[in-house]
């Protein structure tokens, strides 16, 4: 099974300015748990993103719908 998806799980620490350690389960022990994280987080743990441009779309056509990706910067 591939997870594509994984909870928000806890930082223990902060080691640099982009880089942290995380809290995980023991489930998911084989996982690196220091993850680098370029992006500004608020005080409060909210992220704001504005997107700038949709840089491409096109849809993806499954068995009985459609799917719109869009790809933005």
């Amino acid at each position: 099974m591939v997870l594509r998806y994984i909870k928000p799980y806890e930082i223990e620490k902060r080691i640099g300015l982009v880089t942290y350690k995380l809290i995980l389960p023991s489930h998911l022990a084989k996982i690196h748990d220091v993850f680098q994280v370029p992006l500004k987080i608020e005080e409060d743990l909210m992220l704001k993103l504005k997107p700038i441009k949709i840089l491409d779309q096109s849809q993806k056509v499954l068995r009985n719908k459609k799917v719109l990706m869009v790809k933005v910067l």
